[in-house]
């Protein structure tokens, strides 16, 4: 039921559920986008792995903005995911920890899509909770997850930080599926002013 310019306060609270803001929701504008503001108490909480088949949030529409967005994915596939046909789309201050597989997705024909000061942590395996599955990922090269998994181009960073992440904190590829690394990926992160501390990802 949001249109253009229209702004959504959710309040304290833990939300159960997945979210999405799909096709049939209304796209904002340049001028007026559509914002969703979370109070500080207001935590998006995901399922144990096996039980969450659904991204925590979706976002199918171009020109939202969220601000302070909170989440534990824990056992869902990723905590955000932006749709290919999505142009613009921000995130102020997202939090997301305690996640089984990947943080943030952005699909590759996605445009736009701003994550500024942002909190990735505790993401790409929830097994150290579970000695029973612990062989599994062993290492944190094991881990095929990523805290941002995006193509280079759809996705700009503007501070925040990274750690204790089991897998690659970016991973990002360019129109042919090449993934960027190496000196490249480091003169991104340089640029956008992203603290990412290597060597933390262990058992928690």
């Amino acid at each position: 039921k949001l249109g253009p310019g229209d702004r959504l306060i959710v309040l304290n609270g833990q939300y159960r559920d997945t979210y999405r803001i799909a096709e049939s929701a209304a796209n904002g504008t340049p001028e007026n986008p559509i914002t969703v503001y979370f109070a500080s108490g207001a935590l998006l909480a995901g399922s144990a792995p096996g039980t969450c088949v659904n991204d925590m949030l979706t976002v199918a529409r171009s020109y939202w903005i969220f601000e302070g967005l909170n989440m534990t994915p824990q056992g869902c596939p990723a905590g955000v995911r932006v749709v290919g046909n999505v142009r613009s789309v921000t995130f102020n201050s997202l939090h997301i920890s305690g996640a089984a597989m990947d943080g943030v997705v952005v699909e590759g024909s996605a445009t736009g899509v701003a994550l500024n000061n942002a909190h990735l942590h505790q993401l790409g395996t929830l097994e150290g909770k579970d000695p029973a599955t612990r062989g599994t990922t062993k290492t944190p090269e094991d881990s095929q997850f990523a805290a941002i998994r995006a193509q280079l181009g759809s996705v700009e960073l503007s501070g925040g930080k990274m750690h204790n992440i089991f897998g690659t904190p970016l991973k990002l590829t360019d129109v042919n599926g090449k993934t960027v690394s190496g000196e490249e990926l480091l003169m991104l992160t340089t640029r956008w002013g992203v603290s990412v501390n290597e060597g933390q990802a262990k058992w928690w």
